[in-house]
């Protein structure tokens, strides 16, 4: 592999580690603390069961 590609996919990989840093934090977030806020814990209740085996 030449300088230059390697320069490219170092940059390709700083990028994707950002990327996946913000997804994660997005998901703690998502998974552990907006359930406790108690508006969003009523709505989130008031929602219908999510049937996976569903018949088409």
């Amino acid at each position: 592999m030449s300088p230059e590609m390697m320069e490219e996919l170092v940059i390709f990989l700083f990028y994707m580690v950002g990327l996946n840093a913000v997804l994660l934090v997005g998901c703690l977030v998502a998974d552990y603390i907006l359930p406790h806020i108690p508006f969003i814990e009523r709505f989130l209740e008031s929602l219908p069961d999510w049937d996976e085996e569903e018949d088409w």
